[in-house]
């Protein structure tokens, strides 16, 4: 999963088996995700609450 820090996007990649991706754009805050393997359903506008993105100079640290 990867979450845009720019703007209001989430690109979710899903392992399907040893040679297949499946690849999922999520761009609007009322969109639901489900990551079936953790049994989590989630909207973008409550992933996008609960995050704490670091700033550049802390993200630059790591």
């Amino acid at each position: 999963m990867l979450v845009s820090q720019n703007e209001v996007r989430i690109e979710l990649y899903s392992r399907l088996n040893d040679f297949q991706w499946q690849y999922e754009d999520f761009i609007e805050p009322s969109q639901i995700i489900n990551l079936g393997k953790l049994d989590i359903m989630l909207s973008l506008e409550e992933i996008y609450k609960t995050i704490i993105f670091d700033s550049t100079e802390e993200a630059n640290k790591h």
